[in-house]
């Protein structure tokens, strides 16, 4: 007989993987965003029935998304004559927030602790490398609805790979042990298995930066500096040896042309892309710089940018901007604000059961700088907002146990 404690887990673990969109671009894309859309639709049906039950923070955010979404359609839909029904489908991604409520609900009234949904997650990062590397060894490629384009391995989303690898990162600072960071590191390999990808290597060294800040009175950190002093000395032989270390040399060189003064031809073709699409975007921002024009569906895209190619997530901070408008880059302001809260003064330690959630937040916040990643797919915010508030939720619940 199976308990309704590990089915409940199931839809949890479904749910916060169809958030991360952690199928998209793949043959089943189409039929996991409908299923998304229905787990969040009972989401959204749960928000508003017991709307006072869900905590401040979150009664916030599911409020500001939702006009973000009606502001979004109806934006679209007055500059650039988008119906109804396509500005829904460009937007979709915003409506996956409503699983994270789905997912606060299960965990709350369940009485699921944060620490079996933290392997729960870890099972399924663990799984979607297995799928990784199959795709990744038979050279999958998949092709668009439109059959224009070929998505290789390189395009998939990893985030489902990456939070369970800032979970090993936070918990070898938790529990000082090797294995963990062991399992991080290979998780987070994924990432590069491809192509090289240098922002997102920052950003991971800024999680790492930011817990030895944190943890920085213990023994861990001088295991940090054992590992850096054996590994520099192996990379530095990798970069000058090999076509890999070559490559990477390259791409870090060509970040440095954007501060060039009069560089107009760039060596590296995704920095010259972002900047022509900046452009194009800025303009666009002073003609509706308060609610941006909207998220436009893909397949009339080129009627709106006379281009082909032009995403929003190329363009970080500018294309929410150019989406959302000013309202869009509050929001954005407000997911810093509570990150900052969720950070200062000691609360990484103080509140250490939802420690890995919050440095994957920081994760998330930085990332968004470059892709606009926390409002483009607000689901997956949603997710570790709730998850963080529960962990919250949980620890002052033991802490009045202890007290009785």
């Amino acid at each position: 007989m199976i308990k309704k404690t590990h089915i409940v887990l199931l839809i949890i673990v479904i749910a916060f993987v169809l958030a991360f969109d952690a199928l998209a671009l793949t043959s089943v894309a189409k039929y996991a965003k409908y299923f998304s859309m229905a787990l969040s639709a009972v989401g959204f049906g749960i928000f508003g029935f017991y709307f006072r039950k869900f905590p401040k923070i979150i009664r916030q955010f599911g409020v500001l998304f939702t006009l973000l979404l009606v502001i979004s359609i109806i934006s679209a839909n007055l500059i650039h004559n988008q119906s109804y029904f396509s500005g829904i489908i460009a937007s979709s991604s915003i409506t996956i927030v409503g699983s994270s409520f789905l997912i606060y609900y299960l965990l709350i009234k369940y009485s699921i602790s944060l620490e079996t949904a933290k392997r729960s997650i870890l099972t399924a990062s663990w799984v979607f490398l297995v799928l990784f590397a199959f795709l990744y060894a038979i050279h999958i490629q998949f092709p668009s609805s439109s059959g224009e384009n070929i998505f290789g391995f390189q395009s998939l989303r990893k985030g489902i790979i990456n939070l369970g690898a800032i979970i090993y990162l936070t918990q070898f600072f938790k529990r000082n042990h090797f294995k963990y960071i062991v399992f991080a590191i290979l998780l987070f390999s994924v990432n590069h298995w491809a192509d090289f990808q240098r922002y997102i290597l920052f950003v991971f060294i800024m999680c790492l930066g930011a817990l030895l800040f944190n943890y920085r009175n213990r023994t861990v950190g001088l295991k940090v500096m054992a590992i850096v002093i054996f590994i520099v000395p192996v990379v530095a032989t990798v970069f000058s040896t090999t076509e890999f270390g070559q490559e990477f040399t390259k791409k870090i060189n060509n970040v440095f042309e954007l501060f060039e003064e009069d560089s107009e031809n760039y060596t590296d073709s995704s920095i010259a892309i972002r900047v022509t699409q900046s452009v194009f975007a800025i303009k666009n921002i002073a003609k509706y710089p308060l609610t941006g024009v909207g998220r436009i569906r893909s397949s009339e895209k080129d009627k709106v940018t006379d281009t082909k190619y032009f995403h929003v997530s190329d363009i970080g901070l500018i294309g929410i901007l150019y989406s959302y408008g000013l309202f869009g880059f509050l929001i954005f302001l407000k997911q810093c604000q509570y990150l900052w809260k969720a950070l200062a003064r000691g609360a990484l330690i103080r509140e250490s059961i939802n420690a890995e959630f919050k440095i994957f937040l920081l994760f998330l916040i930085i990332h968004t700088i470059l892709t606009g990643r926390s409002l483009n797919s607000p689901g997956e915010f949603m997710c570790i907002l709730v998850l963080i508030e529960v962990g919250r939720h949980q620890l002052q619940n033991k802490i009045i146990a202890d007290v009785e």
